[in-house]
């Protein structure tokens, strides 16, 4: 069953408005019902041309759903930009695991296509259990609040 927040946004969304306000609109759906509010805000965002302002703690949900997004502490903007604007502002670091000759190895690289490329030059079929996670969306925005709160340039908290 949907929330009340859901068919808020359903609701709101009827009327075609070029502008659409929501508040954590999925914090009490259902993966199934979540996954059905994004699509209808992708939907809504490409067929009527409808801008969503959205305010959620669901870094993942604003990952999949954001063009642009604004990191606020305190009630003040301490960034704001792409997911991959803000990742290189902080320098994120994309972190590579694998396993050479039976031992696990783990590194934090900026560069984790040149990294890798190095690694299978040199060791080739030797590496084994591969694993590269880009620097996410929660692993800037934890590096701007860090920053924010040590007051700091956030480029040198990464």
């Amino acid at each position: 069953m949907a929330s009340a927040a859901a068919w808020t946004s359903a609701l709101g969304l009827a009327g075609c408005p070029d502008l659409l306000f929501l508040d954590e609109p999925t914090a009490s759906l259902d993966p199934q019902a979540r996954r059905d509010f994004h699509a209808l805000i992708q939907r809504a965002v490409a067929e009527l041309g409808t801008t969503v302002l959205m305010t959620t703690h669901d870094l993942w949900e604003a990952e999949a759903l954001a063009t642009r997004i604004d990191i606020l502490q305190r009630g003040r903007i301490i960034a704001t930009g792409t997911r991959d604007e803000l990742t290189s502002q902080i320098a994120g670091r994309d972190h590579v695991a694998h396993t050479l000759h039976g031992r696990r190895h783990e590194e934090d690289v900026l560069d984790s296509t040149a990294y890798v490329r190095d690694l299978l030059t040199r060791h080739g079929e030797a590496v084994t259990a591969l694993e590269v996670r880009p620097a996410s969306l929660e692993d800037t925005y934890l590096a701007y609040v860090h920053a924010a709160e040590a007051d700091t340039p956030a480029e040198h908290a990464a």
